[in-house]
């Protein structure tokens, strides 16, 4: 096994494997945004609102906004970072369910990591290849779970929430 033997995809790297783009993926980023949005802005908002729905609700909204930047930078091509927005709300209000429901942001960072994984296979230099079946198929299946899971666990935290109230 060796890594020259790996084809890597031709995005932010431009078909260069760069440790340092793999490290801030797999590690960084989602580590440090999910302390910022899950472990920090949705504690305080949890805090603050006492309402798991506003709480969500804040804790994607910032999420996106911090994504936005993507939308004027140079670094992405536009049609990355608008579908870079549409799965930041998404997995940004999965993200924080999940957080509610296990008290823990430990679920959030893998799932933001393995999001990272499967994004990183779209070009963010280029048009996405909005006629290729197997991207589209991709990322309509990435929505579809993740809108399940969101689903599921909004629905399991009212449950919890309401037995809570109950006891």
């Amino acid at each position: 096994f060796s890594v020259e033997n790996i084809s890597f995809p031709k995005t932010c790297c431009k078909g260069e494997f760069r440790p340092s783009f793999v490290i801030d993926l797999l590690f960084v980023a989602p580590i440090l945004e999910e302390i910022a949005f899950r472990g920090y802005i949705l504690r305080i908002c949890q805090e603050r609102s006492q309402s798991d729905k506003l709480s969500i609700f804040f804790s994607a909204l910032f999420f996106v906004l911090l994504h936005i930047g993507n939308v004027i930078s140079s670094r992405f091509h536009l049609s990355y970072a608008l579908l870079q927005l549409v799965f930041a709300s998404i997995v940004g209000a999965l993200f924080a369910t999940r957080t509610l429901l296990t008290g823990s942001i430990g679920e959030a960072i893998l799932i933001h990591i393995v999001n990272n994984i499967s994004s990183s296979f779209l070009p963010i230099h280029r048009q996405v290849p909005v006629d290729d079946p197997f991207v589209m198929t991709s990322l309509f299946t990435s929505l579809l779970f993740y809108s399940v899971a969101l689903f599921v666990s909004l629905r399991s935290l009212n449950a919890k929430r309401g037995h809570e109230k109950s006891e």
